[in-house]
């Protein structure tokens, strides 16, 4: 049967990638850019849970921790400056597997 969580390398592997393309000049609006910190964050989150099932050192966990706390206040901060409805549709084109 399938693990309970993702592995933690491929987890850890996606925030990264989340992190690195919202700061990327190839990053197409502010609203992908919030949308990436905020899937970056959350698989940051889901890596330090996939880390603490293997039994990974606390450090590592709260350094992870820390990066998926930093993505997401990157992302809160550009909440001023993008629009409800770009937001929402930069969410819906990274959720999807898009917006890269």
């Amino acid at each position: 049967h399938a693990p309970a969580h993702p592995p933690f390398s491929t987890t850890l592997s996606l925030a990264t990638r989340h992190l690195n393309f919202a700061t990327s000049p190839s990053c197409p609006t502010p609203g992908h850019a919030m949308a990436h910190y905020e899937a970056a964050s959350a698989s940051y989150a889901a890596a330090a849970e996939a880390g603490r099932a293997i039994g990974l050192e606390p450090c590592v966990l709260e350094a992870v921790e820390r990066l998926g706390f930093s993505a997401g206040e990157s992302g809160r901060g550009l909440r001023g400056v993008v629009d409800g409805e770009e937001a929402e549709k930069a969410r819906r084109e990274v959720e999807e597997g898009g917006g890269w």
